[in-house]
């Protein structure tokens, strides 16, 4: 027998054992040693700094919990309280973290352990949702911060801060501390939410806030929208001419219009520029007028009013405000200068307008009935597009010729005849005669439908007679006449009208009373009067209208705003009726997709 062999397999088997055995000791003995329970505290800090840097709070958290902040040195006990102070905002418990900072002593940090207490202190404070604690320790902040971005970014966050407070909480709150940065931060705020659409005014109160905090904020270092109205430059208006024509087609909308500028004239109080009237020769061309006034020193032009001579208008050089009083050309190689503004009451808009409405309203399916005219066809195709771009769509469209064509046309939009034949077939097929009521279509949301007053009154009856009376109908202002005579075949109807045309509009009556004494002539729903009486009040206010993107005039043709190319808007009021009488609806808001 040879042993041999087995005493060498024995040899290996026993050294194999060995070392797997040596192996796994080294191997326990090095994940013991590795153990979080056996590492230091500052090394467990470190690796839950770096979890915390990561955003991986919860296992930051678990570590968190086997550290023993007394074996801790001084310094690193400081890093120990700021990242827990982090964790605990991380898992929304403001309190806590300000507890937890209250041990701190910011005199005794360093400038980089100041400028994270500071942060850490204003998002607990923004936490609680207090504000003004938010904006003191951000303008501590403020003062270690060394970084460009990092100094505008908190400068941001601030004035993002103050904004929030109401001008009685920022009258209320304010320290009113000389030199002091919160101090000058709330009274910055106050002033600009208190003359916003005083750009004027605004300009010159932050002026007085720069001499008053000299030391706050250098001039690249203040929020853009007060740099914005500091480096503003402003029209002085004293010189108006208007630009009108004394003779041909137009002469009676222009009489009524400088009627109307010249009652808002002689209403207005303090100094009243001088007015200085031009005839534009039957309207056909008013360059010649409109370099005449500015040869006499004009500063404020109103006017023309044809749209041939506002076209004309848009190619020439503006140096002074001038408000033309018709619709601009829109065609792409149009220019529009910069002082030429547009003021006119346009159907058009009125079409667009319907159909804001109505998308707000919760529509989506239209049908249209409108006049079979230039007007009527210009009507159809402002609301087809608006509608459109909105994203609803026109199931059917029909025009009308006369009144009488109204039946025939809303026959065929809600689909009679189909409903007809319907009971004509299931009649035959049963070869018994059944009762039958004609069914309107059931795919359509409202009907948009341009008309005057007279043709107005046919709708609902008609709609009743079809069975269709719960179909919501949308019409222009040319539907209302402003007779409050009881109606009720207008009851549900939504109509838009001018604040003009509305009897209980007690500055309408004030103005009234007062144009007849003047003009000893009947004004009632003359609507180029009430463009007259807007019109002196915009030029006014053309610098808050120029210098200031959402300012409004609530004026007698409706709440006046600028939109796209310096176009002056009338949003007009929405009435409805109800028992036959007259009611004002709810204002929709703007839509933020308008497109104007």
């Amino acid at each position: 027998m040879n042993v041999t062999p087995l005493r060498s397999t024995l040899t290996f088997i026993a050294i194999t054992i060995l070392s797997i055995s040596l192996l796994s000791l080294f191997i326990s003995n090095y994940s013991h040693a590795q153990s979080p329970a056996h590492s230091s505290s500052a090394e467990l800090l470190s690796s839950a700094t770096h979890l915390i840097e990561k955003k991986r709070y919860k296992q930051a958290h678990a570590l968190f919990e086997l550290i023993n902040p007394q074996q801790l040195p001084t310094e690193t006990r400081i890093t120990y309280l700021l990242q827990k102070t982090e964790l605990g905002l991380a898992n929304h418990r403001p309190k806590q973290a300000l507890t937890t900072l209250a041990t701190l002593s910011p005199q005794r940090l360093s400038p980089l352990d100041k400028r994270q207490y500071y942060e850490l202190k204003a998002h607990a404070y923004s936490q609680l949702n207090n504000i003004f604690e938010t904006i003191k320790t951000r303008t501590s902040l403020g003062h270690w911060l060394t970084q460009a971005d990092a100094i505008r970014r908190n400068q941001a966050m601030i004035w993002n801060d103050v904004n929030q407070l109401s001008k009685a909480a920022l009258r209320s709150l304010n320290p009113n501390i000389p030199g002091d940065p919160t101090s000058a931060w709330m009274a910055l705020a106050l002033i600009y939410k208190t003359h916003e659409q005083q750009p004027k005014q605004l300009q010159k109160q932050l002026k007085q806030w720069q001499k008053a905090f000299p030391q706050t904020l250098s001039i690249n270092a203040l929020p853009y929208e007060i740099q914005s109205a500091l480096s503003k430059q402003f029209w002085h208006i004293d010189k108006i001419a208007l630009l009108l024509p004394n003779t041909g087609p137009y002469k009676n909308a222009a009489n009524s219009i400088k009627q109307g500028i010249l009652t808002a004239y002689y209403q207005s109080i303090g100094t009243r520029p001088t007015l200085t009237f031009y005839d534009t020769n039957h309207g056909k061309d008013a360059y010649p007028a409109y370099q005449q006034a500015l040869k006499d020193g004009a500063n404020m032009i109103i006017g023309p009013i044809t749209k041939s001579a506002v076209q004309a208008l848009q190619h020439k050089n503006i140096p002074v405000p001038t408000l033309a009083l018709n619709k601009p050309a829109t065609h792409p190689d149009m220019p529009y200068p910069r002082n030429l503004y547009y003021f006119s009451l346009s159907p058009l808009y009125e079409a667009e307008q319907a159909a804001d409405r109505a998308w707000q309203e919760g529509y989506h399916n239209a049908i249209t009935l409108t006049p079979n005219s230039p007007y009527g066809k210009r009507i159809a195709h402002a609301f087809k597009v608006r509608w459109q771009t909105l994203g609803g769509q026109i199931k059917n469209s029909m025009a009308f010729s006369s009144p009488q064509a109204i039946h025939y046309g809303l026959s065929r939009l809600l689909k009679v005849k189909q409903s007809q034949a319907r009971y004509k077939k299931l009649s035959n097929l049963l070869n018994n005669p059944i009762e039958f009521h004609p069914r309107p279509r059931k795919d359509v949301d409202f009907l948009f439908f341009a008309a005057h007053n007279q043709e107005i009154m046919q709708i609902k009856p008609l709609l009743r007679f079809y069975f269709a009376e719960q179909l919501p109908v949308i019409s222009l202002s040319t539907s209302y006449d402003g007779n409050n005579i009881t109606n009720s075949d207008l009851d549900g109807i939504k109509i838009m009208t001018t604040p003009w045309s509305l009897s209980n509009n007690n500055k309408l009556q004030h103005q009234l009373a007062y144009a007849s004494k003047i003009w000893n002539t009947p004004l009632r729903n003359n609507t180029f009067f009430a463009l007259g009486l807007d019109t002196y009040d915009l030029a006014l206010h053309i610098n808050q209208i120029q210098h200031h993107p959402n300012y409004i005039l609530n004026g007698m043709t409706g709440t006046l705003s600028l939109s796209q190319h310096n176009i002056i808007r009338p949003d007009l009021t929405w009435i409805t009726y109800k028992n036959g009488k007259v009611q004002t609806l709810v204002q929709p808001g703007t839509l933020s997709s308008r497109a104007h």
